[in-house]
């Protein structure tokens, strides 16, 4: 006779043990995971778990797929823009998507995105027929913009003069040596590059931030018409840093806002004006 409770052979021992155990296995049913409820988290509808998975495998391959595309097609736009910008593409050359798309190691797709982004831009011109040109250089588009920079530049510069730092107009003195630097070897690309950082050293702490707002506008302009006027008329360069070192001193020397205005503009017109007799067109009237 078992002795109690304790004792394996014990009835109510024994129907505890069977109690314990799962009826599909050994293992007990209190080891088992407790049925998910609907709402819970990991709560799959009967029979369109495989479909929701599905869904969103689609989805991610496809989000996936637009992101590369995108950062492709971003690459490929740089790449193309700077070629522009530099002069690697002459005004005219022939934007083939298939040699561009091998250049840059991908499909055409990104290529072809890149493509009507610049067409956008005005870099790029589409004719039916022909394809893809890098556009030629307006310069009338060109005098109108330089026009409109010599007046506000000018404005900007002057309001911003005596709020401009230590820190920035030290970094302009520094650039302008950079340029006078190359004036024996001149490379007409960085050097247009050092005289835009050198005007925007002195114009950037202008307050008028809408005034402000449209000098960064003409800039942009002037760089998708893209027109170095060193490669054009490379002796400016010299002049260049001269009449910047005239607009250094005047600032350095607080003169008052209207002659820094002016000295700022006639600077940028005389820019103008040397283009365009080098291109055979007519001073500016202004």
């Amino acid at each position: 006779m078992p002795e109690g409770p304790n004792d394996p052979q014990h009835p109510t021992a024994r129907v505890r043990a069977s109690a314990g155990r799962s009826s599909v296995g050994s293992r007990p049913a209190a080891w088992g995971r407790a049925p998910r409820r609907r709402g819970q988290p990991g709560h799959t509808p009967s029979g369109s778990g495989s479909k929701d998975v599905w869904r969103v495998t689609r989805i991610s391959y496809t989000i996936y797929d637009m992101t590369t595309t995108t950062s492709k097609s971003q690459r490929a736009y740089d790449a193309i823009r700077s070629h522009i910008l530099d002069g690697t593409y002459t005004p005219g050359y022939r934007l083939v998507l298939g040699t561009l798309a091998d250049e840059l190691e991908c499909s055409v797709v990104p290529v072809r995105e890149a493509i009507r982004r610049l067409e956008a831009e005005g870099l790029v011109h589409f004719e039916r027929n022909v394809g893809a040109t890098v556009s030629a250089v307006d310069a009338t588009l060109y005098m109108n913009t330089m026009q409109t920079l010599a007046v506000l530049e000018g404005t900007a510069t002057a309001l911003a003069a005596p709020l401009i730092s230590a820190e920035s107009l030290a970094k302009a003195h520094r650039i302008n040596e950079q340029m006078r630097s190359l004036l024996n070897h001149l490379e007409p690309t960085v050097f247009t590059g050092l005289n835009n950082d050198f005007h925007a050293a002195l114009y950037e702490a202008c307050p008028n931030t809408h005034l402000l707002d449209l000098v960064h506008r003409g800039w942009a302009r002037m760089n998708a018409i893209r027109a170095s006027t060193f490669n054009t008329i490379p002796a400016r360069a010299a002049q260049s840093v001269e009449e910047h070192d005239a607009l250094l001193a005047a600032i350095d020397a607080a003169r008052p806002a209207p002659e820094i205005e002016a000295t700022a503009r006639a600077h940028r017109m005389r820019t103008l004006n040397a283009y365009l007799a080098a291109v055979g067109a007519p001073p500016s009237t202004l």
